[in-house]
């Protein structure tokens, strides 16, 4: 039926909808490797166009470096669906497709691949996804699986069969390792192999001649030939001027999505800082057949049969190409948003004159194509230099790229971020480009001036700040999940507790230190109170229509070190009433981005700073982690304050406790019953804070 393009992917890019028609080296080798979070994010939620990532019916070899490679593939390959039970067509020996029913296929039928058993379970499970509301308590119950955290029950149990603790003048440190914490709740099933037959009702697998003159596009009129050492593409019949030869869709991608960098020795895989960004080793082969304008860095990938082979002719070209009809919408697009609408670009190559029976196609690359090209022959010294040639094929001139395309850098970028907010102020985190929001849950909270100043004068008072500075720069608590309970240096501040939180499954050295005692708990929210907490409380509770507020967790994180953290979100399933409040008390001063939040997609991360008197408000499944920032200097660390706080009612209460705590008994338990629970904020009176 046609041979296979096969050119090899090495990049590391993830999560770009153009991913989605690699073939890759091993299963989800872009979409679930960085899916990992708790809780674990619903597939459904993923927008990017999925296509063959997660195959693993087809794997490619490459005998240079003796290993599996990732792959694009043009042609059908990419154009095909799969189908487990309606396959049609397989990859063959020597890089050929082939039929592969004996009977052969009927003409009007559509042509099936098979993906394999894993892409159609993730395929399907996503579509069943699509359909359920995931961001209610009864889809988490039946959906989600819960990890195990420690818990502030699991500590008390150790503490009370073990009566070691450590008081503010003695300098011996008693430290207990969490041993290992019972599930929060039962391990529900992973997602199961469904079956892997579509409804073929709802698939109409044959088309009459009929339909298909009015609803397809015919690309039947060119094929392919090999002409010394290159293939040509060849009219099969005459081609009138002004007539479509041929169409095809298109991919869109950034053109640094095919750099290939070098990477950092000794640093982990999974940091975003694997990759050493200075060093451009080379470009993917796959640049050499993108479309692109010099001075936009949107790529457009075509990946329809042939076209891939049409060759340059800037003497006499026969064809040029243009944009299908029904595009405007998409063109009037901001080229990010382009991006995230890969595939539903549509190009048609259209005969510049008659074209003959067996005439070669060819179209006018360009003249910065020629350029590079010529430089490249004058240059190379052997043949083995061929394959070293690098650059895109050059589109029209004359406005095909719309012009808001040109000169436009693709980085997501976050809108007014710099603004600095009032007391009270809320802002959503908005992208630059569009104007959409970046996430449904995350925004900026202004705080009363002097806030973080206030919450760190307290924190010197209590010796927090000094304690930080012995567990980071001394390593106090050596182990993961290593921890202890102190006295502060005045008996009414109660009670607090230390951890050195999963630093084993996770590369940074964070440190929490919160409430353990009433006494402890109470002082907190007295000095967060008298700092003017009440004024961020009275906007959450009015701009989200809540009925009353209860703060039920407040901790300190500090950290110096992170080349990797968790990607995780703190409150869930709540119906949009409880939040994550985080705002910072110390800070150094030109840190690289120090927060990482996911878009509402899923697909992209966007990192920002924290701010003096600024909090940053995570919702229900607001997905965040720690930014990888090294603090080189010593004494150099950031400590941040988090806070959980919402609406308690019947409904979420059940939920809320399993966010606190997980199913077993805990201290200050009792602000999850309705009856029992305190009230710090209400419409009716406003905040009520221990004063």
């Amino acid at each position: 039926m046609g041979s296979l393009k096969v050119m090899p992917y090495r990049s590391r890019s993830r999560f770009t909808n153009w991913l989605g028609y690699v073939w890759p080296k091993g299963p989800d080798a872009f979409y679930k490797s960085n899916t990992d979070a708790f809780p674990s994010i619903p597939l459904g939620k993923y927008k990017a166009d999925e296509g063959i990532s997660s195959s693993t019916i087809s794997k490619f070899y490459d005998t240079e470096i003796q290993d599996y490679v990732s792959v694009f593939t043009p042609g059908l390959a990419s154009v095909l669906n799969s189908h487990s039970t309606l396959k049609n067509v397989k990859m063959g020996g020597m890089n050929k497709y082939v039929v592969s029913k004996e009977e052969g296929i009927p003409a009007g039928s559509e042509l099936f691949m098979y993906y394999g058993a894993d892409w159609h379970t993730t395929y399907d499970y996503v579509r069943s996804e699509e359909k359920e509301d995931h961001m209610t308590l009864d889809y988490v119950n039946e959906h989600m699986l819960f990890d195990a955290l420690p818990t502030e029950q699991d500590k008390r149990s150790l503490m009370n069969s073990t009566t070691m603790r450590r008081q503010s003048n003695n300098d011996k440190i008693a430290t207990l390792n969490s041993t290992k914490v019972k599930k929060t709740k039962k391990q529900q099933k992973r997602i199961t192999k469904q079956q892997q037959q579509h409804d073929t009702k709802e698939l109409p697998t044959v088309q009459t001649m009929e339909w298909l003159r009015k609803e397809g596009i015919c690309i039947d009129r060119i094929t392919t030939k090999k002409s010394s050492s290159l293939v040509t593409v060849t009219g099969r019949t005459e081609i009138p001027r002004g007539n479509v030869i041929t169409a095809t869709p298109m991919l869109a991608l950034k053109r640094d999505d095919l750099n290939i960098y070098g990477i950092n020795e000794g640093v982990s895989e999974q940091s975003p800082k694997f990759l050493n960004l200075q060093e451009l080793v080379g470009k993917e082969e796959i640049l050499n057949y993108c479309y692109g304008h010099d001075r936009s860095d949107l790529l457009l990938l075509p990946y329809g049969l042939f076209v891939n082979q049409i060759n340059h002719n800037s003497i006499n070209p026969n064809a040029y190409i243009r944009w299908a009809d029904g595009q405007q919408d998409l063109l009037q697009q901001h080229p990010i948003d382009i991006i995230n609408s890969t595939s539903k670009l549509l190009v048609e190559f259209v005969a510049l004159r008659t074209i003959a029976e067996d005439e070669e196609i060819t179209i006018d690359y360009g003249n910065k194509w020629e350029k590079e090209w010529e430089k490249h022959n004058n240059n190379k010294t052997s043949e083995e230099e061929e394959d070293d040639f690098r650059q895109n094929i050059g589109v029209p001139q004359d406005g095909f790229f719309p012009t808001h395309w040109l000169d436009t850098h693709l980085d997501y970028e976050i809108a007014n971020i710099n603004k600095k907010l009032e007391p009270g102020e809320l802002q959503p985190f908005k992208w630059k480009h569009n104007g959409q929001d970046v996430t449904n849950h995350a925004y900026r909270l202004g705080l009363s001036k002097g806030f973080s100043d206030r919450i760190l004068r307290y924190a010197k008072k209590l010796g927090i700040v000094d304690l930080y500075h012995d567990l980071l720069e001394r390593n106090t608590l050596p182990k993961s999940d290593d921890w202890y309970v102190f006295n502060t240096t005045n008996d009414d501040d109660g009670e607090w507790f230390a951890q050195r939180y999963r630093t084993k499954d996770w590369a940074f050295n964070m440190h929490y230190v919160a409430a353990w005692s009433e006494k402890a708990r109470v002082s907190f929210l007295r000095e967060l109170n008298h700092a003017g907490l009440d004024v961020g409380l009275e906007t959450l509770g009015q701009q989200f229509g809540l009925q009353n507020v209860t703060c039920f967790h407040a901790s300190f994180m500090g950290v110096s070190e992170c080349e990797n953290s968790f990607t995780h979100t703190d409150v869930y399933a709540s119906d949009d009433k409880a939040f994550n409040i985080i705002f910072p008390i110390v800070l150094v001063n030109g840190s690289e981005p120090e927060l990482d939040i996911q878009s509402e997609d899923a697909n992209v991360v966007t990192s920002v700073n924290y701010e003096y008197d600024t909090a940053i408000v995570m919702g229900d499944y607001g997905y965040h982690k720690t930014s990888p920032n090294v603090y080189d200097d010593k004494g150099n660390i950031r400590i941040v304050v988090g806070m959980y706080c919402g609406e308690i009612n019947n409904e979420n209460a059940k939920q809320l406790a399993h966010v606190y705590n997980g199913e077993d008994p805990a201290p200050f338990m009792n602000q999850f019953d309705t009856n029992e629970r305190e009230v710090h904020w209400s419409p009716e009176r406003g905040a009520t804070l221990p004063k």
